[in-house]
């Protein structure tokens, strides 16, 4: 069954975690920009809850830029952190399971199927047929209604996902959309989103906490293999100042401005690989944060590199907003991240049955539709 798009939203796409291992050949991984919030949401459309077992995950450190400029993609054939991802912690969607990532603002969706599990994750605004719908929860649909998703009003990205999954082109093992190379679905008005189950299951809607500390001011970051090709000032700067997100900001990367980083040598380098979260400095002295469309290679230094465990951090930045970077060892990547797991199962744990009547729901449905007139009884043969 399917949901037609009646307006596509900012950049709205379908997501999974990426198509991993294909650097080498020139193919990013793509996949979600917040890793945790397609996570939450594959979790919340399930249709029941199973016990999660911390240990079906391995702990992973992204290797670093030094690694890569030896070896560039290998290490993608892994988890780009610390969660073997295509375990299904819930019964139902695994993690990974597809989902649509909304940036900015969201489509409008109209429900072509008989019945529609959704589940919203992140600080979006949306409504169906004109009534306010809760995020950080799951939702049963009908068909005819009307889903409108708007702002993304705190962390820029937010997700939609639907019991079963949405259907979409397979391309190495994923369907993530990388539109540059023209992978995957473009969302236009009258493009059908088809999903992989008729009807939505039975058993109850889910709901979990809403998360605290969903963005923050600070992305912790280890240096870099070009570091030294930036002038000691320039080293200061970096980790004193605070950066503004650009309008120059899409899944490719992010600009930054701030005080412009002047280098100690030149300015480019051979064309190394790259990774998600690498920090690079080109002519200009404007820092650029790659994100999940990153090109494979690149010629300029490669000063830091964001940390695993804040990479859905850098995910959820906004134009507008300000970040500043701290820098921390190897040691201490390690330890933050063994720490983020632990909040995100955490976060899992929260889910739970929406108890008694779902409110929410019931404003959704004609109650009187069925009503007759008690006095017209007497006129009854």
């Amino acid at each position: 069954m399917t949901l037609l798009v009646r307006q596509p939203g900012l950049m709205t796409s379908l997501q999974d975690l990426g198509r991993l291992g294909h650097l080498a050949q020139g193919v990013p991984p793509s996949g979600a920009l917040d890793c945790e919030g397609l996570m939450l949401a594959n979790a919340l459309a399930q249709d029941r809850l199973t016990p999660s077992h911390p240990g079906d995950t391995e702990l992973n450190v992204n290797p670093s830029l030094k690694q890569i400029s030896r070896a560039d993609s290998r290490h993608q054939s892994k988890p780009f952190n610390g969660f073997d991802f295509r375990r299904p912690a819930l019964a139902g969607n695994s993690q990974d399971t597809v989902a649509l990532e909304m940036i900015g603002h969201g489509p409008t969706l109209e429900v072509e199927a008989n019945s529609l599990r959704i589940a919203l994750v992140g600080f979006v605004q949306a409504s169906l047929d004109g009534k306010p719908l809760a995020s950080w929860r799951s939702h049963l649909l009908r068909k005819g209604q009307l889903l409108k998703l708007g702002p993304v009003e705190q962390g820029h990205v937010a997700y939609l996902a639907v019991a079963g999954g949405f259907d979409g082109p397979l391309v190495l093992g994923s369907r993530s959309t990388y539109l540059r190379a023209g992978v995957g679905l473009k969302l236009e008005p009258g493009k059908k989103l088809a999903t992989h189950l008729g009807d939505a299951p039975s058993g109850p809607l889910l709901q979990m906490a809403v998360p605290s500390n969903w963005i923050c001011p600070s992305l912790r970051v280890v240096e870099g293999p070009e570091i030294g090709m930036l002038g000691k000032a320039a080293r200061d700067d970096f980790f004193k100042a605070k950066w503004r997100i650009s309008d120059q900001a899409d899944r490719m990367g992010i600009r930054l401005d701030g005080p412009r980083l002047a280098h100690s040598q030149k300015s480019e380098i051979a064309p190394s690989g790259l990774v998600r979260g690498c920090i690079q400095v080109p002519g200009d002295g404007r820092p650029i944060l790659l994100l999940a469309d990153h090109q494979t290679t690149g010629g300029y230094p490669r000063v830091a590199c964001v940390i695993t465990a804040d990479l859905p951090l850098a995910g959820r930045l906004a134009p507008g907003s300000e970040i500043c970077f701290e820098c921390v060892t190897w040691a201490e990547a390690k330890t933050a991240l063994a720490d983020r797991k632990a909040a995100f199962q955490a976060l899992l744990s929260s889910i739970r049955p929406i108890p008694g009547l779902d409110l929410d729901a019931l404003s959704g449905v004609n109650l009187v539709s069925g009503a007759v007139d008690a006095l017209a009884l007497d006129d009854m043969p």
